[in-house]
């Protein structure tokens, strides 16, 4: 395989002197100009090349870098996918070319929305549209040779008619948001049908076959359709902010007028407690759990099967606190120590911002400047840690209702 010629160019105008160690096979470095030319070995390998530039009277300069000579590069074969609006995704893709490690780069055109790819060829997200998707992907050298492609069918239906159910909650008052006709306005928390409300997996708030719409300024009920005007996501103090304006559902002056959409500004007429449900990771069928084995102390949180009886329900407060049965999540150190549940006392370390994608948020401690994380994106029964922000990392994005 003929190798394009590269050059080292180190000091316009200066008498230089180029040498290198450690070249594949095959390979040299012309010492006047700097220039490596040859012809790569036919045997994939790895090794670490070091390049000397030195002149009279210059202090030399070394720099090493990895060279890969890679085989021939077969991309396995990518099975048809499918999933719904608003569950994880994790699909790591594999190709072989001789050597081990990460030594290819992956790009993707068409993926579903919400769904991106790694250098590495991890795809992971949360799916955010309906429809049919044929992602093509790309696997390229260091010098963006394609090496490798290959395109498969990627389905995403309508989110499932289920989550979690009950009252949404004006912070601080006894009243809960309840379905009039065709609007929405408040009422004295009870315990009528009107007032139940279902949180899906896409964030729709529904009862039976209507969702809470935004359209014209207004909030209405309208026939659940999926769309992005029927898309709430819980934000930073409580509010609830529509997807497709980005306003956030307030509270109506009085019980007898309806609910409003309004700039959101973080006042009091913009909190809502909703229902207790799970805490989803980015990690396919996992959750957060502050579930203890029966006559152990409470406190450890670990990641969970969200379907086996330990994933426990979780609230996102207004007042910044992320609460199950009664105690708050709380950070107990530094960078990769566990988190704990602990009795509320409103405490700094108690604290937690969402920071909100299109579907899944990262839970960032502002104390620390860290994320609730799963460490190594271990998708086992593991307790979980302060980690570092990442916004492509799977392991620092959930989903509260």
């Amino acid at each position: 395989m003929s190798l394009p010629v590269r050059s080292i160019n180190a000091a316009a105008g200066q008498t230089l002197s180029y040498a290198a160690t450690g070249l594949p096979a095959g390979l040299a470095i012309d010492p006047s100009t700097g220039i490596i030319s040859g012809t790569l070995p036919t045997v994939p390998g790895s090794t670490t090349v070091t390049v000397t530039v030195s002149g009279t009277g210059l202090t030399s300069a070394t720099q090493a870098f990895t060279w890969n000579v890679v085989g021939p590069v077969r991309l396995a074969r990518i099975r048809a996918r499918s999933g719904s609006v608003g569950s994880p995704q994790f699909l790591q893709l594999e190709a072989s070319d001789g050597l081990a490690g990460c030594t290819l780069r992956f790009t993707a055109a068409g993926l579903p929305p919400g769904l991106a790819i790694g250098p590495c060829g991890l795809i992971s997200g949360w799916l955010a549209r309906a429809g049919t998707y044929h992602p093509a992907i790309s696997v390229r050298d260091s010098t963006g040779t394609v090496l490798a492609s290959a395109s498969f069918t990627w389905q995403v239906g309508r989110a499932p008619a289920t989550g979690p159910a009950g009252h949404v909650r004006e912070y601080r008052r006894d009243s809960c948001l309840v379905r009039d006709a065709a609007t929405a306005g408040i009422a004295r928390c009870a315990g009528v049908t009107g007032q139940r409300w279902t949180i899906t997996q896409d964030g729709a708030l529904r009862q039976g076959q209507s969702c809470l719409a935004t359209g014209d300024g207004q909030v209405r009920m309208r026939s659940c359709s999926g769309t992005i005007f029927q898309q709430w996501r819980v934000t930073a103090g409580g509010a609830l902010t529509n997807l497709q304006t980005g306003d956030c559902l307030a509270f109506p002056a009085s019980r007898t007028a309806a609910a409003s959409i309004a700039s959101c500004d973080g006042s009091a007429g913009q909190q809502w407690v909703l229902p207790a449900g799970p805490l989803a990771s980015g990690l396919p069928g996992w959750c957060a759990s502050a579930w203890h084995q029966p006559g152990s102390p409470a406190g450890p949180v670990s990641l969970r099967s969200c379907g086996h009886g330990h994933a426990t329900s979780w609230t996102a407060w207004p007042d910044g606190t992320l609460r199950s049965a009664g105690r708050c999540l709380a950070v107990t150190g530094a960078a990769n120590s566990p988190v704990r549940m602990a009795a509320c006392t409103g405490a700094a370390g108690e604290q937690w911002q969402l920071v909100t994608g299109r579907v899944g948020s990262q839970l960032v401690s502002p104390s620390r400047g860290l994320c609730l994380a799963d460490p190594r994106d271990q998708r086992a029964a593991v307790p979980l840690v302060l980690g570092h922000c990442a916004s492509a990392d799977p392991g620092t994005s959930w989903r509260i209702a």
